[in-house]
């Protein structure tokens, strides 16, 4: 009877094991254990070295190299158990919500004031000035026609400087805005079928109506102050005097279709009925644009810088 071919069989001193039939065992003697034993303590004793401070530093390991080891570390049944993750309790409906803070438009706004002090009771907007215990709003211009006919006071460089006898570089809106702030109520309208063009210098079926404002116009010369009222710098042809003095008419402008006419037309103070100008005369012969003209010997030379005060009544 053959014997078992895969028995377990001892020769010279090793273990052979069961091994499949037709292989050739491979023996391991004991003489080979204290060779293995010394390869071991070597292996550990390499592992715990300390590392050394000359060797350059080794790299993480990409990130898909770290997905996959998380991955596996979620696997491995001695790691850690991981928390689950909590969301975030729902509002309650009956609490307010937390404040946010303001856009950066808000805070620049609050930073970068418009209307800044000067001192007390007084401010400035652009170029206007405001003087809130006077109740007058003052703003720079210059000397711009000393002859021919008129139909402006005041405007600005893109209205009809050939005819008026000042211009002045301040805002249209920054005048209204400071007038307003000191309690004017104008008649600031809109006016979605203004009057032809034609009809600015005829009659108008309703006079225009505002709050009464005094003009007076202030200039250096030869190192002395002088002032004086608008009116002085103003000819009645018809008349053939200085315009009467008196108080302007402060309507405000006109809205049409979204637009401040004022500040579209380049119009302050008219001399002519005008529903786009801040300022109207209230005169009679308002009407009339051929009688109004340059009061040549009352005003400075051209381009004299002068300072116009619009005063509340």
């Amino acid at each position: 009877m053959d014997p078992d071919k895969t028995a377990p069989t001892i020769r010279g001193g090793a273990y052979l094991g069961r091994q499949p039939f037709g292989c050739r065992p491979r023996l391991l003697f004991f003489a080979h254990l204290p060779g293995l034993v010394f390869a071991a303590a070597a292996v550990v004793v390499t592992t715990a070295a300390p590392p050394d401070p000359n060797a350059r530093p080794t790299t993480r390991p990409p990130p898909a190299i770290q997905q996959e080891a998380v991955a596996t570390a979620a696997d491995d049944e001695d790691a850690p158990p991981r928390l689950p993750i909590l969301e975030p309790p729902p509002l309650d409906p009956q609490r307010p919500p937390p404040p946010q803070a303001p856009p950066a438009s808000v805070t620049a706004a609050m930073t970068n004031w418009m209307l800044r002090p000067v001192g007390l009771g007084v401010f400035e907007i652009g170029r206007v000035r405001l003087d809130k215990s006077a109740r007058t709003v003052s703003f720079p211009a210059v000397v711009n026609a000393r002859q021919g006919p008129m139909e402006y006071l005041i405007v600005t460089p893109y209205g009809s400087t050939h005819e008026s006898v000042l211009r002045t570089d301040a805002e249209p809106y920054h005048i209204h805005l400071s007038v307003l702030l000191l309690g004017a109520q104008g008649e600031t309208h809109a006016l979605e079928n203004p009057p032809r063009a034609t009809q600015v210098v005829d009659p108008w079926t309703q006079p225009i109506h505002g709050d009464p404002v005094r003009l007076e116009v202030t200039w250096e010369q030869d190192g002395t102050l002088h002032r004086c009222a608008a009116e002085d710098w103003v000819y009645n042809l018809e008349s053939r005097a200085p315009m009467s003095h008196g108080s302007w008419t402060y309507n405000g402008s006109l809205v049409h279709r979204g637009l401040f006419r004022a500040q579209i037309d380049g119009t302050i103070a008219s001399l002519i009925a005008s529903p786009s100008a801040l300022i109207n005369n209230p005169r009679i012969g308002a009407q009339n644009d051929d009688i109004w003209t340059v009061n040549t010997n009352a005003l400075p030379a051209m381009g004299t810088p002068v300072t116009v005060i619009l005063c509340l009544q």
